[in-house]
């Protein structure tokens, strides 16, 4: 159907009109042609003269409806269209698309198998929904298209950003996919926390100031080296060494009524081995 055909302008109307001017030698190319798409109303610099094409009878016959469904009732929301994704089919899924994100709704499956053709703003819209799912840890996948469809998002590159499936159960592996990286990714960052705290516990552990190792007890006769300088006899020659006893030589042995008691002998007070061994408890042996 040609747009004059509809509107049935004048012949006057038609000399002003910028799309006859351009097809009015081949008025056959005019069949469904969107004019309003030629016009550049589309884009959001226009909004006025697009304002004036939704009045028109023409833009309204071939706009009745939008063609746009959305399910968002599960994990993974649903959204298809049907026709052509100009502006106002832009527009519609846009909206749709900020109600999905109200809901939290990232994960969106997004079915083009009904779709003709779509223009620029409807590859803006892709892009856009793409990389807000993706900083909101979700993902957009596209699912279906017509051979045409696809040359379109070859051709200007988008098939290397945008996660492409030929249907929807292969587009469901995406998002499983997805899950299970997903997944994995906090699994390596829990291991590598739990490692880190395990780090940073045995560098404390390493900081903190370590007691001297304890004084091994000496006999006396390895500490004076068999000659004691105060002693004339010899250590091998000592009743300490030939006959050692549990206690250290500066004990002496008491006993009053029956009952033993230990003390220190006071002339090993300024003995320089009691000054090492014997100022402190040592086990003796």
């Amino acid at each position: 159907m040609k747009c004059y055909e509809v509107t049935r302008c004048s012949e006057k109307e038609r000399e002003t009109c910028y799309v006859w001017k351009h097809f009015s030698e081949h008025p056959d190319e005019m069949e469904d042609l969107n004019c309003w798409v030629i016009k550049g109303t589309y884009h959001e610099e226009h909004l006025d003269q697009s304002k004036k094409c939704r009045k028109c009878r023409y833009y309204v016959a071939l706009n009745r409806e939008t063609g746009i469904n959305a399910r968002h009732d599960a994990d993974i929301a649903l959204v298809s269209c049907a026709g052509s994704i100009n502006y106002e089919k832009t527009t519609a899924i846009g909206q749709v698309w900020e109600a999905l994100k109200k809901h939290r709704k990232h994960k969106v499956m997004f079915d083009i198998s009904n779709v003709n053709n779509i223009y620029s703003c409807g590859l803006s819209l892709l892009v856009k929904m793409h990389k807000e799912a993706s900083a909101a840890d979700g993902m957009l996948v596209v699912v279906g298209g017509r051979d045409h469809l696809r040359q379109i998002l070859h051709s200007s590159m988008l098939s290397k950003i945008l996660h492409l499936a030929p249907e929807h159960e292969s587009a469901r592996q995406l998002f499983d996919a997805m899950a299970r990286k997903k997944e994995e990714h906090e699994q390596r960052k829990a291991a590598l926390a739990k490692k880190a705290l395990e780090e940073a516990a045995l560098a404390a552990e390493a900081a903190k100031p370590k007691p001297p190792p304890p004084k091994r007890f000496v006999r006396c006769w390895e500490y004076w080296q068999n000659h004691n300088p105060r002693n004339a006899t010899a250590c091998n020659e000592c009743f300490h060494r030939l006959n050692p006893k549990a206690q250290a030589c500066w004990v002496i042995e008491g006993l009053v009524e029956g009952v033993t008691f230990h003390f220190v002998n006071e002339s090993c007070l300024d003995c320089a081995y009691f000054e090492e061994f014997g100022r402190v408890p040592q086990a003796q042996g």
